[in-house]
């Protein structure tokens, strides 16, 4: 690194300006987001159960892992018979 006249470091292509990337413009209605859920939640508990039962004892993680995967089943249930939108 080069400096110039003081303790500034010039670095090669500093003069140049970069501009920011141009945001795609959306109509109001384009996206879509899907309804709330509570198999997140589910799926969360039994991911906590699961783990919490590896520090207790053994069933507890079975059945933190029955949860988490009754959970996971019908997220993907649900997510899959949601009308689509277009």
């Amino acid at each position: 690194m080069q400096t110039e006249g003081g303790s500034h470091p010039v670095t090669a292509g500093a003069e140049r300006q970069t501009e920011p990337a141009p945001v795609a413009e959306h109509s109001a209605g384009s996206e879509h987001l899907p309804p709330p859920s509570i198999w997140p939640l589910v799926t969360a508990a039994g991911i906590a159960m699961g783990g919490m039962g590896l520090v207790t004892v053994g069933p507890v993680s079975f059945l933190g892992l029955l949860i988490m995967v009754i959970g996971i089943v019908n997220w993907i249930q649900e997510l899959r018979h949601e009308p689509q939108h277009h």
